[in-house]
Parts: structure tokens; C-alpha cells; sequence
């Protein structure tokens, strides 16, 4: 309704103000998280190693908190609709990449030390 009254800066800062909040608290929380079926960033490479969650999800806590912090930092500058998608899920594809890259580098290694033994 408010958008659709006029009001979309107002409406969209609140809603950047309340992500920020999700993701500073949801940061904080999922960086400490132990493996489990439930809650966490569930993709085939992270559920494996438990090397692999832990970094994970410390990276992931780490990068909430910081998309947080400048998502309520820039939502009393210039709120809009792209800003709040690109700062509130831009944590997620860095966290996937550098899981993926602790998996290969896990499988290279198990690899190395089966070869060799």
C-alpha cells in the first residue's frame, strides 16, 4: 500500500532497516552453528566435511554481519529495491564459492594421500 500511495523510499527503508537487522542477528548466529539437517546453507559440499561446514558458515556469519552493517549504514542515504537485494544476498554466492573451493581443494588432498599411500 505504501508503494502504491507514493511512499516507496519510506517502505523501502524500513524493509532495508529490517534486513540489516536479519542479517546482523542471523550472521551471528549461523557462524557459530553446528552441522545439522535443519538450519545453515544447505548445498551437497557443505554437508559432507565438517571442516567444510565450520569454514563455511564463519565466512558466511562473517559476510552477513558486514552486508548488514552497510545495508543500515546506506538505508538512510538512498533506500531503493536493488540496493536492499544486492547487499542483502550478494554474502550468499561468495559463501558458495568459497565452499566449493575448500571441497576441491579437500578432495585434491584425499586424492594425493590415496595415490600415494
Amino acid at each position: 500500500m505504501m508503494v502504491s500511495l507514493g511512499d516507496a523510499d519510506i517502505f523501502h527503508q524500513y524493509f532495508a532497516v529490517g534486513m540489516a537487522c536479519f542479517l546482523i542477528i542471523s550472521g551471528n548466529v549461523i557462524g557459530k552453528a553446528e552441522r545439522n539437517f535443519i538450519f545453515g546453507i544447505r548445498i551437497p559440499w557443505t554437508i559432507a566435511p565438517m571442516e567444510n561446514w565450520r569454514a563455511t558458515h564463519r565466512l558466511a556469519g562473517r559476510l552477513m554481519v558486514i552486508s548488514g552493517l552497510l545495508l543500515l549504514i546506506l538505508s538512510f542515504y538512498r533506500p531503493s529495491l536493488l540496493m536492499n537485494l544486492t547487499l542483502g544476498l550478494s554474502w550468499l554466492p561468495m559463501a558458495a564459492l568459497h565452499s566449493f573451493v575448500i571441497y576441491i581443494k579437500n578432495e585434491r588432498n584425499r586424492e594425493n594421500k590415496e595415490g600415494v599411500s
